[in-house]
């Protein structure tokens, strides 16, 4: 289904205070009473445009303030594989905070079952599973929006584990995910 569109205006005539098309104006021309202005305008929590203001240097400020902390952890080549469990990979937690955005990757020639496991202090616990063999050697699991909130002492740890469920082969591993403030 397709629905007419109209011009944005843009451009304001100066004299009439009236919007002009873009493509009937595209410079801007003083002396006609037609003003062209490029600009970034932004709502508030209110509503309202609001016009970003420079640096000194002449930057944008940004403020990343509770975009939360990535975190990256990867395997760096292959892990010798075994038929117990191996760790493949992991990253350190700060305490208090809630993990998020969570996404995994292992890879293995062979069958294997690989967990995603938050370590509070002692205390391990499988947040994902998932299984590779002949046909699917990797898998890529995205969890949504599940989060997990870190303990407040002790260790904190994310950890990909693998095992080989009949024969050894090394695994390949990596899992990204976001910390935020609680």
């Amino acid at each position: 289904m397709s629905h007419v569109r109209e011009s944005f205006p843009i451009l304001e005539d100066a004299l009439t205070k009236e919007g002009v098309a873009p493509h009937k104006s595209e410079n801007g021309d003083a002396s006609a009473g037609k003003i062209g202005v490029t600009t970034w305008a932004f709502k508030d929590s209110s509503g309202n445009l609001v016009h970003p203001t420079l640096t000194p240097e002449g930057k944008l400020p940004v403020d990343f303030q509770g975009a939360g902390v990535p975190k990256v952890a990867t395997s760096n080549g292959e892990i010798t594989g075994a038929l117990t469990l191996t760790d493949v990979c992991e990253v350190a937690l700060t305490a208090n905070k809630t993990v998020g955005k969570i996404s995994v990757t292992g890879a293995c020639f062979r069958e294997a079952i690989f967990y995603l496991v938050h370590k509070n202090d002692a205390i391990e616990t499988i947040i994902s599973s998932f299984i590779v063999g002949a046909g699917a050697y990797t898998a890529n699991v995205n969890l949504g929006e599940y989060e997990v909130t870190t303990g407040n002492t002790g260790t904190q740890k994310l950890i990909l584990k693998a095992k080989n469920l009949n024969k050894e082969s090394d695994f390949l591993g990596s899992f990204s995910c976001i910390e935020f403030a609680v």
